[in-house]
């Protein structure tokens, strides 16, 4: 603070100490001398205040210059070479009457809709539902589902691996027993009960310990801690041999009875071996995925199938894609197709409006690339 109050002092001779130092300086240095001398005192005084370094305040002065002739360039620019475009531009003054001048309209950029062929062998065939079909419709009986055995999920020695949980936490200094037992269609879940003060991260860190002492088929067991609504900690062990749950199983289940919304389609079983039935339309986005042979075709045909035995095509439309042409070509002909199984990959692309008449409904870019 002291060298920038000496530099202002000296460059502008205020008072007696800045007439001093100003006429010392430049008896001894020249006026030019003393100038850069006090400037200098000025930017070292500020570097010293701000704590900051000299990089950082010349990169300060340089955006601050820039800044400066930006402003001088924009101003030459508008009133000294275009005087008349600025005295238009240049809002009323006061006095001044405001004419009505028309906003500059916005330019409106529209992207490009991709184009639906209307003729040719790219086109789709719309099927329209017949009036008398509808009229005399009747729901498919459950009766054409096969009554099949039901293969019983093999859990292994229940009994043992109770013990060996609860000893094998107990090596680790865990006290804990099994509570509960709920054996499900893939898995087996034991529910511990642990005494107070555990922490739940000591068992969960035990799972590759659990899978190790339980020989656990797959080699990896579960644990869920807690339990959603209980307050046991759960260890889910896969089952030697899963159970086979049928469509026929699922369809007269309460879960799917007891639900007359269109689109609710079964889900299996929960751990508990208690059906499970969802709603399509609550959700988000639905994406099947795992290993060769887990399941995905026979979720997505089980429900196709659900939908086929508890709506009409009036309640239900469908759009199926089939590129690889082995899962779904076998539904056509089904009455709720809004138009055949595409397997086509060039009409992947489709952009229909489709209006149902009663609900309104408007469908666009419905299929992706191996969508359906």
């Amino acid at each position: 603070m002291l060298l920038i109050s000496i530099a202002m002092f000296g460059v502008f001779r205020s008072g007696i100490v800045g007439r001093t130092i100003s006429d010392n300086l430049v008896a001894d240095f020249s006026g030019v001398g003393a100038f850069f001398i006090l400037l200098t005192a000025f930017v070292v005084g500020i570097i010293l205040f701000f704590n900051t370094s000299v990089d950082v305040f010349l990169v300060i002065v340089i955006n601050v210059l820039k800044k400066v002739f930006e402003a001088i360039y924009a101003f030459v620019t508008r009133f000294i070479f275009n005087p008349d475009k600025a005295a238009v531009n240049a809002p009323a003054q006061k006095g001044e009457f405001i004419t009505n001048k028309a906003a500059p309209q916005p330019v409106i950029n529209v992207a490009k809709q991709p184009v639906v062929p209307k003729s040719g062998g790219d086109a789709l065939t719309i099927r329209p539902l017949s009036n008398e079909a509808l009229q005399h419709w009747e729901f498919p009986t459950l009766n054409l589902l096969e009554e099949m055995k039901e293969q019983k999920a093999d859990a292994g020695d229940i009994a043992w691996n109770s013990d060996t949980i609860e000893h094998t936490l107990d090596s680790f200094g865990i006290k804990a027993r099994v509570a509960e037992i709920n054996q499900g269609p893939t898995v087996t879940q034991y529910a511990l009960e642990i005494v107070a003060g555990t922490k739940l991260t000591k068992i969960t860190g035990l799972a590759n310990d659990l899978a190790l002492a339980l020989a656990a088929p797959t080699g990896q067991v579960r644990i869920e801690a807690p339990i959603p609504g209980k307050s046991y900690v759960g260890v889910e062990i896969p089952n030697r041999k899963s159970e086979v749950v049928s469509l026929k199983r699922m369809l007269t289940s309460e879960a799917m009875m007891h639900d007359p919304h269109p689109l609710v389609v079964p889900m299996g079983l929960d751990v508990s071996g208690h059906p499970v039935a969802g709603n399509i339309a609550k959700f988000p986005h639905v994406l099947i995925a795992g290993t060769t042979g887990s399941g995905k075709s026979v979720i997505l045909n089980a429900w196709i199938c659900s939908l086929l035995f508890r709506t009409t095509p009036e309640d239900v439309r469908l759009i199926l894609v089939d590129p690889k042409r082995v899962e779904l070509t076998q539904y056509n002909g089904i009455p709720h197709l809004f138009t055949e199984v595409i397997v086509e990959p060039e009409k992947n692309y489709l952009c229909a409006q489709v209006d149902s008449g009663r609900n309104g409904i408007e469908i666009q870019r419905i299929c992706k690339s191996g969508g359906a």
